[in-house]
């Protein structure tokens, strides 16, 4: 349901797999969704999380959207209507932390097969095996079109805040984002007790943490919030308009033997999501279009925005952003272009030459080692960004120390239909919409 800032929380998927039919005829959904929640939570159980429990009003949402996406024949988490999967769960009246949502199109199989090739999907599979979710909804039906759809949710029941201190420090954050023209953020509890633990484990330490002192008395939750503002980088993250969830951690120490005065230790994480719907969001292609900017700057817009969020990413880790190199980027780009033609293969292998990026990086007139993420069909650069957070080894990318240049490409196609997959000599090749390359350099 949002994106943590300092650690990741997310990420939303649509997937298409095309096996060979093996699942007929005499389809139940609600036995193919039971079974199918069987296998999730024993690929859960075998790594130590607890079970997930089908729950009637989210497989209503579900539902819903089931029978949207299977009278339209379409695959999507955003439905007909232009709702994404937040904007339906709010509005049935659940207030749920960290949804995820998989909606996806089978041609003919089994709930095992759907299963394993979900659970062989890095970026779906870390859907699964969520720390915090802890009831589901699934629903599964036979389209006219002869193929299965599948729609998998999941999420948390919100746990809310009884500290009046931190109310208080809550309801002055808001009052400054309103002020601002922002819209306030929503208590998120488990955001809230993951920050409670940090507080309780390294007593002040991590990104958003601070520590206060105000001479021999305690601080006020207005002078907490003054100071927060002071500081340029927690003012950045309190005043983001894409952010929408909030958890606060709070500890006082009073004096003693070792301090003569009060300390006050807190610690806050900040969750920005897919939260608005991509049609919404001011970096979405369309929209920039629709601005009067021209093809050609609205790539270079969007791409700088990727590499300004990375490097945001980056800082809140303590490290130093990475330097925009044209020649990394032209590469990006160009390699987005191949997919966007030609289809995007798993593990980042060009539909051409067969080859990692590291190996085509040379044709392009870049020396030394290139590494590189991929996205297909994110519309804006905070949900892409948001995926890769989410998934360990684009997260490690983002974060690694030896990196210190970035180029990014993306390429889009809005107007006609997209491609089934298709085979090719290096694998399956899938096609998006819209194609993400951001390309790392040493």
């Amino acid at each position: 349901m949002k994106r943590l800032l300092a650690f990741a929380a997310f990420a939303v998927f649509v997937w298409f797999f095309t096996p060979q039919p093996a699942y007929a005829a005499a389809f139940d959904g609600n036995s193919f969704a039971q079974r199918f929640l069987e296998l999730v939570n024993g690929h859960r159980a075998d790594n130590g999380l607890s079970e997930l429990v089908m729950d009637s009003a989210l497989s209503a949402v579900s539902d819903a959207h089931l029978m949207d996406v299977v009278a339209g024949g379409f695959v999507s988490n955003t439905g007909s209507d232009g709702r994404g999967h937040l904007e339906r769960i709010s509005g049935s009246g659940l207030d749920l932390a960290h949804v995820s949502a998989t909606t996806a199109r089978f041609s003919g199989v089994s709930p095992e097969e759907v299963f394993a090739s979900w659970a062989n999907n890095p970026g779906i599979s870390d859907q699964l095996l969520r720390e915090f979710p802890t009831i589901a909804g699934i629903s599964a039906g036979l389209g006219d079109d002869g193929n299965i759809y599948v729609v998998f949710k999941a999420g948390g029941h919100n746990i809310p805040c009884r500290n009046k201190f931190v109310l208080q420090v809550f309801r002055l954050i808001n009052i400054e984002r309103m002020r601002a023209g922002l819209n306030p953020l929503i208590w998120d509890g488990d955001f809230a007790a993951m920050a409670q633990t940090r507080i309780e484990n390294l007593r002040g330490g991590g990104t958003l943490a601070h520590r206060m002192s105000d001479n021999t008395n305690p601080v006020s939750p207005e002078f907490v919030v003054a100071s927060w503002l002071e500081l340029e980088q927690m003012k950045e993250r309190f005043m983001d308009e894409y952010a929408t969830y909030i958890g606060i951690g709070y500890a006082i120490f009073a004096p003693n033997a070792d301090n003569e005065n009060y300390h006050t230790h807190m610690m806050v994480f900040i969750g920005s999501p897919d939260a608005i719907p991509q049609s919404a969001d001011p970096f979405h292609p369309e929209n920039l279009l629709d601005r009067g900017y021209s093809a050609q700057e609205v790539q270079n817009i969007i791409e700088q925005e990727i590499i300004r969020l990375t490097n945001i990413f980056r800082a809140e880790h303590g490290l130093e952003p990475l330097l925009f190199n044209q020649q990394i980027a032209n590469f990006a780009r160009y390699r987005a272009g191949e997919y966007m033609e030609f289809g995007y293969i798993s593990s980042h292998i060009s539909p051409i030459t067969g080859n990692l990026p590291r190996y085509d990086a040379p044709d392009h007139g870049i020396d030394g080692l290139v590494f590189e993420n991929w996205a297909g069909g994110n519309m804006s650069p905070s949900s892409t960004i948001n995926q890769w957070i989410n998934l360990p080894v684009h997260r490690a990318q983002m974060l690694n120390t030896a990196n210190r240049y970035i180029g990014v490409g993306v390429v889009w196609d809005l107007e006609g239909d997209v491609p089934e997959p298709k085979q090719t000599p290096y694998g399956e090749a899938r096609f998006f919409p819209i194609q993400w390359s951001q390309m790392f350099g040493r």
